[in-house]
């Protein structure tokens, strides 16, 4: 008869995690959520207190560098946070029992091979595409502008790599991520494509206030977010009484609104109730944008009655319709106009 599965799951940081424990916990097979935030924050998303396990030392070393770039630059604190953690969690890890292992990139090797030791099933959580290919997007994104990324260094290059081979399955959101993978070498037998959901409880379509054509880019206003292709894209489309929204933006510009930070849970009444034909454009670096961790970018957007605008290419980076199957090819550079005729072809 199998075992029942008993699920030990390890986060740096929040990502996706506290929903997927949430929703394992209701199927009774939730063993342990281990994470670099404080306990209670995981509670806020319904995951019981006592199988909480924190090991905050880590997530407060790295903040400081966020804080302080110039500390950040010369003792690299964002990875120590993680190697803090993933020395702490190990240790959490020895005391908790289960048969599963899942562990979010970056921040796992030593537990995917203290699991594998206990003779556990290991599956490591990929939300961007594979690590070679993201740097390699993300330099020549950064080159596009004259400018240099350094932002990954070379033993986190080293140890996802290590984390891919060591795990007996990578679990990805997006064909657009698998196909990265395979386009690397890895094993199609060990990836597991599990395209991410939405609480609905908290995405939820609403009446619409005004009629103006309102594009929403959720996420930072950054060359990694690509905030400047929909800018540059919003401009050549030229569509009569629109807006362009950057929600968790900074600034305000001609016909852009720059939101600032919004809570998941005020997301869709913030935004989609004042929306008449709204669409959401995301990320360079895996165009999967986050709501806060309580829905990801397609299944959050169609909820709340948007139209998911981040497949704006077919397969060879052609002009594709926009609700296509297919993702946003990002093995060159996006051409705006692409994307501006795009948005117009919505109308």
């Amino acid at each position: 008869m199998p075992l029942s599965p008993s699920v030990i799951l390890s986060v740096w940081g929040r990502f996706h995690a506290f929903d997927l424990a949430r929703e394992l916990q209701k199927l009774d097979s939730l063993s342990t959520l281990i994470t670099s935030y404080l306990g209670f924050m995981a509670a806020r998303f319904g995951v019981e207190k006592t199988r909480i396990r924190s090991c905050p030392t880590g997530e407060v070393v790295s903040r400081i560098g966020r804080k302080l770039p110039w500390l950040e630059r010369m003792a690299a604190l964002d990875l120590r946070g993680k190697q803090q953690f993933e020395r702490s969690a190990r240790q959490r890890l020895k005391q908790a029992a289960g048969n599963i292992f899942v562990g979010f990139s970056g921040s796992s090797l030593s537990l995917l091979r203290e699991a594998k030791a206990r003779g556990m099933t290991t599956i490591l959580e990929r939300g961007s595409s594979h690590i070679i290919e993201q740097t390699k997007i993300l330099l020549d994104e950064y080159a596009f502008f004259g400018r240099a990324f350094a932002d990954t260094p070379e033993k986190t290059i080293e140890q996802e790599l290590a984390e891919y081979q060591e795990a007996d399955f990578v679990a990805v959101p997006s064909g657009f991520v698998a196909d990265s993978f395979l386009r690397q070498g890895f094993p199609a037998r060990k990836l597991l494509l599990n395209p991410y959901g939405a609480d609905l409880a908290l995405f939820q379509a609403a009446p619409v206030s005004h009629t103006a054509f309102r594009i929403i880019q959720v996420g930072g206003v950054s060359i990694r977010k690509g905030f400047h292709h929909v800018a540059q894209a919003f401009r050549e489309a030229a569509i009569p009484n629109s807006e362009l929204w950057f929600v968790w933006g900074y600034v305000r510009c001609s016909q852009s609104l720059f939101c600032g930070s919004c809570p998941a849970g005020s997301y869709s009444s913030r935004c989609c109730s004042a929306s008449h034909t709204p669409g959401l454009l995301q990320s360079v670096r895996h165009r999967l944008s986050g709501f806060g961790g309580r829905g990801t970018g397609n299944g959050a957007a169609s909820s709340c009655g948007l139209w998911p605008a981040d497949r704006l290419h077919g397969k060879h980076g052609r002009t594709g319709d926009c609700r296509s199957e297919r993702m946003w090819d990002c093995r060159s550079t996006p051409r705006p106009a692409r994307a501006g005729r795009c948005i117009s072809a919505t109308l």
